[in-house]
């Protein structure tokens, strides 16, 4: 066995090209976001069902939006091609769509992204993580 064949190669993501790295990041990303989507407007609509004030209906979406936004404008992470496995394929789609790969886009950018997108996101992100939280991830 050659020297070689113990050093593990490089992650896919590192491998292939920019292009097919861009378009496998955003379909992950509307992966990801559909669950969420459909989380969020279930919510609103029992909310809506149990006749809930406006103002109340909407905070399914209002709240993770918010935590979403404050995350792309204080402290983004950029989606990084790396070798290493600091980030997960999810959230290096849900980075390189809201934030940017490498150097964070514009502000202003980033706001859009993460005002359009950001509920469903928000709502994704919570539940995979209660599902790690439980083991169940």
């Amino acid at each position: 066995m050659a020297d070689d064949d113990l050093i593990a190669g490089p992650r896919w993501r590192t491998r292939t090209t920019p292009e097919r790295r861009h378009r496998l990041a955003l379909v992950t990303f509307a992966v990801v976001m559909v669950p969420g989507l459909a989380l969020m407007v279930g919510a609103i609509w029992v909310l809506g069902q149990l006749g809930a004030p406006t103002w109340v209906a909407i905070l399914p979406w209002l709240l993770p939006t918010a935590g979403v936004v404050t995350w792309a404008l204080v402290r983004p992470s950029v989606a990084e091609a790396t070798d290493d496995d600091e980030q997960t394929w999810a959230g290096f789609a849900i980075r390189y769509v809201i934030v940017g790969e490498t150097d964070p886009r514009p502000t202003a950018a980033r706001l859009a992204a993460a005002t359009v997108f950001g509920g469903p996101i928000g709502w994704s992100v919570a539940v995979v993580g209660t599902l790690a939280i439980a083991g169940l991830a």
